[in-house]
């Protein structure tokens, strides 16, 4: 999108007030400038600005600014953005949510590995899943045998 302002109103704008004399041509004293400037324009539309070297940075720090209000008003706003969702535990005790903390870190937890870890035998973990499952989290239990002793455990791990 093109903005277009003419030298006499972005003078105006940046100096206040600005007086306009024709005689052929079109010349903007503006005093608020030390040194005044003087702003020639001639009927073909060119003109000639006589500026020092800190008009002419005030004249481009506002020109800056113009553009940066005028993106800004384009840009979309952006939505707040939510909190990372702490883990929620209720009234869980400090074992049930080891285990449940257990369970999302490494996807399941086992009579053995609830002992080794924790010190938490197996009728233990599972009182603590049942408090887990207590609190609104599904539980998914897997029943399994072990491959060289052939005893049967629980691996216990959080629904999706």
């Amino acid at each position: 999108m093109t903005h277009s302002l003419t030298l006499e109103d972005c003078c105006s704008t940046i100096f206040g007030s600005i007086t306009i004399e024709s005689a052929g041509e079109t010349t903007a004293h503006i005093p608020s400038l030390k040194g005044g400037v003087v702003v020639r324009r001639s009927k073909h539309g060119g003109g000639d600005l006589d500026l020092n070297l800190s008009q002419t940075k005030q004249i481009i720090a506002f020109l800056q600014q113009v553009v940066a209000d005028q993106e800004k008003a384009f840009e979309p706003e952006e939505a707040p953005q939510a909190e990372p969702k702490k883990p929620v535990f209720g009234n869980l005790s400090v074992q049930a949510r080891t285990v449940c903390q257990h369970m999302r870190r490494a996807g399941s937890i086992s009579a053995r590995e609830a002992m080794d870890d924790y010190g938490i035998t197996s009728a233990t973990l599972a009182r603590r899943v049942c408090d887990i499952e207590e609190e609104g989290y599904r539980v998914v239990r897997d029943r399994k045998v072990h491959p060289i002793t052939g005893k049967r455990y629980t691996r216990y791990a959080l629904a999706a």
